[in-house]
């Protein structure tokens, strides 16, 4: 029980979360937290990734939370619509890996890494979490076909990372085997979960179980998206560059 405050600490953090999105009205609030979420996080990601190449840290964007690090705030701050279901897809689906990795396995995250790098994981995971649960849920409805968009995304992602864990891309790399996307290449995330074994059938069997769960729940997130703007229009607030730019040309 000596790890197990994080866990309860990242549930509470999630009903939080779940029900300022439900009670959370006022559009003008959401789009500016969205816009403010998303440049903190680039920013912050930017000079963070900057210092560890300056360093030769061996530390570089590989793990499917630095992708949508960058993916969720770059689209959200492009403004481009269509693609905003797969920035919310990315930042709910590393906010939430993160929560059950601490929440099964605890130890595993507070052992592994130092206090101020653990601190940062949460506190960035976190931002990814609501981001992308207000844009799922609170900003826009997008449509049924947009779920293609962050299935390829995420199929990318990993072949990106296939090419990390040979050696092609990024070779002075360390620490590939704590990351969980090498995990899922190599068929070795039981142990993310703390679960031990040698068995390689079981490996890959609950590996491509997860592809299949992950690709279901960014199917069942559009769906839900539909149903939740069934009743209500989308958010009014037009956000980002792209709207920026279209202001500046229309009152020219």
């Amino acid at each position: 029980m000596e790890y197990y405050w994080l866990s309860f600490l990242l549930v509470g953090i999630l009903i939080l979360f779940i029900a300022f999105t439900c009670l959370v009205k006022n559009e003008k609030l959401v789009a500016f937290i969205l816009v403010f979420l998303s440049a903190l996080i680039l920013i912050w990601k930017i000079i963070e990734f900057s210092y560890y190449a300056i360093a030769h840290t061996g530390t570089y964007p590989i793990e499917i939370s630095h992708i949508s690090y960058f993916v969720f705030s770059v689209i959200i701050l492009s403004g481009i619509k269509r693609l905003y279901f797969t920035a919310g897809v990315f930042g709910l689906v590393s906010g939430l890996g993160y929560m059950v990795g601490g929440v099964v396995s605890p130890k595993t995250i507070i052992t592994t890494l130092e206090p101020h790098i653990f601190i940062m994981g949460i506190v960035s995971h976190m931002i990814l979490l609501l981001g992308g649960m207000l844009t799922i849920f609170k900003y826009s409805k997008y449509k049924l076909r947009y779920f293609y968009f962050p299935i390829v995304g995420l199929c990318l992602a990993l072949i990106f990372a296939y090419f990390v864990n040979e050696g092609y891309i990024y070779p002075e790399a360390t620490g590939l085997n704590n990351l969980v996307i090498i995990k899922l290449v190599n068929g070795s995330i039981l142990t993310y979960l703390g679960v031990n074994t040698d068995n390689q059938l079981i490996n890959r069997t609950v590996t491509i179980l997860i592809y299949i769960l992950v690709f279901f729940v960014i199917f069942l997130l559009n769906i839900w998206n539909n149903y939740v703007f069934k009743t209500k229009l989308d958010n009014k607030i037009n956000i980002g560059f792209k709207n920026w730019l279209s202001t500046i040309f229309v009152y020219k």
